[in-house]
Order: structure tokens, then sequence, then C-alpha cells
């Protein structure tokens, strides 16, 4: 899509203010964010085990072409995770749109920093995608591979009320990476560092209580200009937490909604109808890796087949589905993972081998990985296959 330039906006955007919450509000550290609300409509979210902080909505006045915000309490000590500079957002140019709304490209006018501004238009849904996302993502703040956000609320954007999430802006996926590179497959190099950096990920949105649901190659991302070598999971829309109030995890279960994410890379519970939990993650990204590493899955086109006419689709599909987990299921672990070090066949058979509660070892994973690296004659020195050939952002690919 062509970047349009719109119309000037200026967002004088004030800092994210955080108080810590008073003890006689009644609420406890350890519930999830994302079912809390605060009376004045600020997101709560718990930042570490035993803190828990408001984010809280900023006045907005009309000045002139733009808009300033006033923050109503002082910022934060530095050093927090939201002590951040304050984003002054000019001229916007949209890069896209999804499922929930429109982003933007846009400049801090400080710092000379591109960031990415997401908008959703608030039509008074009860459910907001974005503020969801948001959510999360305030609630991962701090961890390895999760993207910055230095602002969310509502804004008049092009004369439409909306929910607005500033955050940083990333750049191209796997998928984009390899057409960029005219290869199926990234080197064992490349896929081993890119393992590494994607398992530390996951143990850092598990450690929050979050199960992502969705792993694939197009969720996985690269950073810009000085994180360029850093890698990004983005699109927490199927996310959940596999922990209640009290911090049980959730009971093995059938669930109708199981198989929601992406066929190709689901994991075997998944197929048999299970709820999902951390071991589902973990299986997930190994058949990701493969797909890198090798340039494709058994199953890939048993998967790419698509049907003409609802019941022929409903009767095919479901017909689809049992041929993909049989595959899954049944081609020998040589097979699955010909050509690649043993690591990876080692990973994917321990991840199978989770039951629905355990907590996986990550960091022992991570070390398997650094040691096939070491005896491969490989270092992490971060120099993917792609060198200094990334590409911007996708202009038509919302995330």
């Amino acid at each position: 899509m062509q970047a349009t330039c719109l119309p000037p906006l200026v967002f004088y955007v004030g800092f994210l203010l955080f108080i810590q919450l008073n003890p006689s509000l009644g609420f406890m550290p350890a519930t999830p964010p994302a079912r809390l609300r605060s009376p004045a409509g600020g997101l709560r979210c718990q930042v570490k085990p035993d803190e828990q902080y408001l984010i809280v909505p900023s006045q907005l006045e009309g000045t002139g072409g733009g808009w300033t915000i006033q923050a109503t309490r002082p910022p934060p000590k530095q050093g927090t995770v939201w002590a951040r500079p304050r984003p002054e957002v000019g001229e916007v140019q949209e890069m896209g749109f999804g499922s929930f709304g429109r982003i933007y490209l846009a400049t801090d006018l400080k710092t000379g920093q591109e960031v990415a501004v997401k908008a959703e238009r608030d039509i008074g849904q009860k459910v907001s995608a974005l503020r969801a996302e948001a959510e999360t993502l305030i609630h991962l703040q701090g961890g390895p591979g999760i993207a910055d956000v230095y602002w969310v609320g509502k804004r008049d954007l092009n004369g439409e009320n909306c929910n607005i999430l500033v955050m940083e802006l990333l750049g191209p996926d796997m998928e984009d990476l390899l057409e960029l590179m005219d290869k199926r497959s990234v080197s064992t190099k490349t896929g081993l560092m890119l393992a590494h950096q994607m398992l530390d990920c996951l143990s850092h949105i598990h450690s929050r209580g979050i199960i992502h649901r969705d792993i694939k190659p197009e969720n996985f991302l690269m950073g810009v200009k000085e994180r360029a070598n850093k890698v990004y999971l983005i699109d927490y829309g199927l996310s959940d937490f596999f922990q209640d109030e009290q911090g049980n995890h959730v009971p093995c279960k059938k669930s109708k909604d199981s198989l929601r994410g992406t066929l190709r890379y689901a994991s075997i519970p998944k197929h048999e109808g299970y709820e999902q939990s951390r071991r589902d993650d973990l299986e997930e990204l190994m058949y990701v890796l493969i797909y890198l590493m090798r340039g494709g899955l058994p199953w890939c086109k048993e998967e790419a087949q698509t049907f003409d006419g609802l019941e022929k689709q409903q009767w095919a599909r479901a017909r689809q589905m049992d041929r993909v987990k049989n595959l899954k299921k049944n081609t020998p672990m040589a097979e699955l993972c010909a050509g690649l070090p043993s690591v990876i066949p080692q990973l994917l058979q321990y991840s199978r081998s989770l039951s629905f509660e355990d907590e996986p070892d990550y960091d022992g994973m991570k070390q398997q990985v650094l040691d096939a690296m070491s005896e491969l004659g490989h270092e992490m020195d971060f120099c993917y296959d792609w060198g200094n050939k990334a590409p911007p952002p996708k202009r038509n690919r919302f995330w």
C-alpha cells in the first residue's frame, strides 16, 4: 500500500503516569491486569508480582492546530519501567490497516525517533481490541522481545474519536526476510540465534502469566536501527492467562475454540481440542523454527488447500485438520528434522513431553541452544543471513 500523507496532526504526548495503588482499594496484586478497570477509565497493570500501578488518563486541551495533553500527576522516578521521554508526534503517514483499525508512521519531534501510532475507532464497543492489546503489552513491558509502549488513550483523529496506542516501530517479520533473501530457509547459525531469542521471549511472557496461543513466523519481527538485531513477538489478540486470580493453573479440559490460530503451527494437544498452556507455545515455536531452517513442514501442502462451498468447506476442513494432525503425530523425528542440528528434535521432543501444567525449563533449553552453537563453531554475534539488507516494515501489514 502506498503511504498516504495525512494532514498535519501534532500530538504533544505527556508522560505515561503511574501511581502505586492504595491497598485500601482492595485489589489483589496477583489479579490479571486485563480484568481490571479503574473508575476513571485507566488501566491497572501488574509490573512485578508485588507491585501494581495505575495508568492515569491525561487531560485533553485543544491548542490551535494540535492537541496538548496536560499531565495530571508528576512523572515516576527515573529508572522505573515507565519513566520515558515525552513524545511530541508530528505529521503522520498511514502504513496499513488490520482487524481493528489503522496504523500510522510518525516521528517524535524532540528525538527524531520514528514511532508507530495505532488507531481504532471508538464506537462505544464494550471490548476494544486495541485497548486489550495495550493492556497486554503494558503488562509485559521491560521484557525481551516486547515492543515499548509510549502512550495509550483516546484522541480525536481526522474527526473521529479513536483509541490510540503509541508504541515502538518494528521492522520486517520472518516471512518478509525469507522473501528479501529470495531463500526458502535460514542458515543453521541464524536459526539458532533466533531460537535463543524466541525462547527468551516466551520465558518472559509465561513468567507474567500469559500464553500467546498463535506462534507463527509472521508474529516474530526484527527491530529497527540500533535494535535491528533484536527479535520481537507481536499480536496478542489470542493470548490469555493460564492462571486464575488466585494463581492456580487453569484446568486441563476440552475447549470449543482450541484450534483458533494458525493450523500449520498448531500443537498436537490443540488439534485434539484441549485448552492450551505453556507447552503449546513451545511446541508451536519448534514448528516455526523447523519451518524457517528447512524451508517448510511435511504438512504445508495439505494445510494450504482451499475449498469451495460452505458445506464442502466445513466437511473438508475437518478432514484437513485431521490429516495435518496425523502428519504431526506420525512423521518420524528424523524425517521432520532432517539436516538440522540435534538440539532441534531434542527440544521438540521435550516440548511434547510436558504435561499440561508443567513449567518448562527455559534456561535449560536456551543453554542447549548455546551449546549447539558452540559445538558447531558459531558465536552469538547477531550477524544474521540478511546482514544490513533488512527492509523497512511492510506498509500494508498491520501488526
